[in-house]
């Protein structure tokens, strides 16, 4: 009798152990509605969260970060995931390239585990590398990083952006080789822009800087001159009073034109202009005006100096065309659209023109000379992931790579006199591949559609009879394709008997126009369901069941399954939002999110507003029920999507009465869209997000 008590003690002590790993930490709520026109009433009781500079709000963020990282730091122990990943991260090559030497050149590297990249430089062959920049040695305030460079024409001269304390906001700084310093120039107010050179200066991007998360304004397109202050810059293009308004700009190879795009959210037309700076006088000259289209100058003919463009029409899939700049009026097509495939990438070579289509879940490579003609076709494995091509010392012959979930990158070379392919150099990795599996599933929607996924697993692992744990990642938006890239988690994740399943659900890009756009503004839904749609057919074939099933995905793809886990609970066991909108109805009253209107819809439009409203994961959640286990993902100085998204939707989710399983928020110090910059940060971020989906889908002791 007492062996039993005492059994039963410790059943009841060991629960109440596992409870105390969650720890509850609730918000009041604080009215506030706001009316939408005149007649359809909002609650928005944690809307005060969004003011993240607030004292209170702020002791309430370190609580959930405290008991997230208690609650991680358990799972990350039994995991002992940093070291697995660091096992299955281990693969080597030795190439053997024959490509021209070009010098300077240029390496990052960080000092330490913890440390930011530094840039590093050798003028000539055989010399050591010597410090051009360390992060530590930039003044002023905040955790400086070094994210992008540019050279000029003939490399003289390096741009190089700075990014403080993870925004999206950049400042640039130029690098002399000749007199190996840093130059006075300093530029600021840089955001989401490249840097291009042309002569002794380059164009830029600049925003009118506003207050933390304020709603963006309309981007302006300025030059600068080497050795000006930015005072001085050209303005070269800009539109005023429209925040909706999207710039681009590109120059050509020579240098003689720029060309910039515009992009009206509201009215989802773009043109087109051009510079040419052959002229006595240049100007601005449209090339195309208030289009559905979307044009993109991808290289010169080498042969007749005219520009190859790809078209895309809003509701047809990409052409590649020949554009005479001194009669924008004239274009000739070269490579036509394809029924049974769509094309997602193209690479000018001085030979002619490798263009990638993805037929389904393959890729197809293809080279074309500038008449057209089709000279060579390769169909790729199932979710392969091709490099760019570069020109190898030897006449016709470039170089190009191949990756997957589970393959690092694999060199390859092509000869295309003979259009002879071989493999450059065996990749050698550290664990046994011969198991590992891909296969190709499209999925049956419930109108009727095929939506194309992915899996990946080790047959050596996984149960046959028995429902086995399963990841769905996804993204889903903005047309976006998401190419598979080598990452040891999923190869952790799948030696530990779990599989893993990307989801190309609508709103995807590579699969079409109208597989976009099927997924997009009033039709955001699609996406949603389909993501549904997979996980219950993946259930339905016993290869997993929702006691053993997580979803996560980042950004937009937070959005998509932090919608999908309000819609349908039922139906998952741990859902891990990222960095992710989650009030659509106030989304674009901050940062970017008006450049978003295309996509989510706006609320001053009433059937755009009614959608949102439906599908925003914020307003959906229900009194009553018990959500899956939840991990939020944010960051503090994520300036896309700002952190109350998240702040609000976990305080909302907590005040449920009936929410006993967990809610974490883990809110990423000094960090932006993407979490942490510092390699050993970025690890333990990684380490955390499958430690935690790993124990909570029970493959790992808790």
């Amino acid at each position: 009798m007492k062996k039993i008590i005492i059994t039963g003690l410790l059943l009841v002590f060991t629960n109440l152990i596992f409870a105390q790993k969650f720890e509850k930490k609730i918000i009041a709520e604080k009215a506030n509605e706001e009316v939408y026109f005149d007649t359809i009433k909002v609650e928005d009781p944690y809307r005060f969260l969004e003011n993240v500079e607030d004292k209170d709000v702020q002791a309430w963020v370190r609580k959930q970060n405290r008991v997230s990282q208690k609650y991680l730091n358990a799972c990350k122990r039994k995991a002992d995931l940093v070291t697995k990943l660091d096992f299955y991260q281990s693969y080597g090559y030795k190439e053997d390239l024959s490509v021209k030497d070009v010098y300077p050149k240029i390496r990052k590297f960080a000092h330490s585990s913890t440390s930011e990249g530094s840039l590093y430089y050798a003028l000539k062959k055989g010399q050591d590398y010597r410090l051009l920049v360390n992060p530590l040695n930039i003044g002023g305030r905040g955790k400086k990083r070094i994210v992008s460079y540019y050279f000029n024409k003939d490399r003289s001269k390096l741009a190089y952006t700075i990014s403080r304390n993870g925004t999206d906001w950049r400042e640039v700084r130029v690098f002399d080789f000749e007199k190996e310093r840093r130059l006075q120039d300093k530029i600021k107010d840089v955001r989401y822009s490249s840097i291009l050179w042309r002569g002794n200066g380059f164009y830029y991007k600049k925003f009118d800087r506003a207050e933390k998360f304020d709603k963006a304004s309309s981007p302006k397109i300025y030059y600068h001159r080497i050795g000006t202050s930015q005072e001085e810059d050209i303005l070269m293009f800009e539109r005023k009073n429209n925040p909706s308004i999207q710039l681009d700009f590109q120059v050509t190879d020579d240098e003689r034109y720029l060309i910039i795009s515009e992009f009206d959210e509201k009215l989802d037309m773009k043109s087109y202009y051009f510079y040419d700076f052959n002229e006595t006088k240049p100007r601005i000259r449209p090339l195309v005006r208030n289009t559905k289209s979307t044009i993109k100058i991808v290289g010169e003919n080498p042969n007749n100096k005219k520009w190859i463009a790809s078209v895309k029409n809003k509701d047809s899939k990409s052409i590649l065309v020949e554009i005479d700049p001194k009669n924008t009026k004239t274009w000739r097509e070269i490579v036509p659209a394809y029924d049974n495939s769509n094309m997602t990438d193209v690479n000018i070579v001085d030979d002619g023109i490798f263009v990638v289509f993805k037929e389904k879940l393959k890729s197809v490579v293809t080279f074309y000379n500038y008449d057209g003609e089709l000279l060579y076709t390769d169909v790729l494995p199932i979710a392969s992931n091709l490099s760019k091509f570069v020109k190898s010392e030897e006449d016709g012959k470039y170089y190009y790579t191949i990756q997957s979930y589970t393959v690092p990158s694999v060199f390859f070379e092509l000869n295309i006199k003979t259009f002879e392919k071989k493999l450059n150099q065996k990749t050698h990795i550290a664990f046994d591949s011969k198991n590992i599996k891909y296969k190709e599933v499209y999925v049956p929607s419930r109108d009727g559609k095929e939506i194309p996924a992915i899996m990946v697993y080790d047959e050596e692992f996984i149960s046959k009879d028995k429902p086995n744990p399963l990841l769905i990642d996804t993204y889903g938006g903005f047309g976006l394709v998401v190419d598979a890239k080598f990452d040891p988690k999923v190869v952790h994740f799948i030696k530990s008997g779990g599989i893993y399943v990307f989801a190309h659900i609508r709103g995807s890009g590579g699969f079409g126009e109208s597989w976009k756009n099927d997924g997009k503004n009033l039709k955001k839904q699609n996406a949603i369901n389909d993501l549904i749609d997979v996980s219950e057919y993946l259930i339905k074939e016993n290869h997993t069941s929702p006691d053993k099933l997580a979803i996560k995905g980042g950004s937009h793809g937070g959005f998509i399954v932090a919608a999908a886990g309000i819609q349908r609970p039922d139906l998952f066991k741990v859902v891990v939002p990222m960095n992710a909108p989650l009030d659509i109805l106030r989304k674009e009253k901050f940062s970017v999110g008006s450049f978003h209107l295309d996509e989510y819809g706006t609320v001053t439009k009433r059937d755009e507003f009614e959608n949102m409203y439906k599908i925003s994961p914020y307003h959906n959640i229900k009194e009553g029920v018990n959500y899956p286990t939840m991990l939020l993902i944010t960051s503090d100085n994520d300036d896309r999507v700002p952190p109350f998204h998240s702040y609000k939707f976990v305080a909302k989710l907590l005040r449920n009465e009936k929410q006993t399983n967990p809610i974490l928020l883990k809110v990423a110090k000094k960090a932006g869209h993407h979490g942490a910059t510092s390699y050993k940060a970025a690890e333990k971020e990684r380490a955390e997000h499958f430690s935690f989906i790993m124990s909570e889908l029970g493959m790992i002791e808790k």
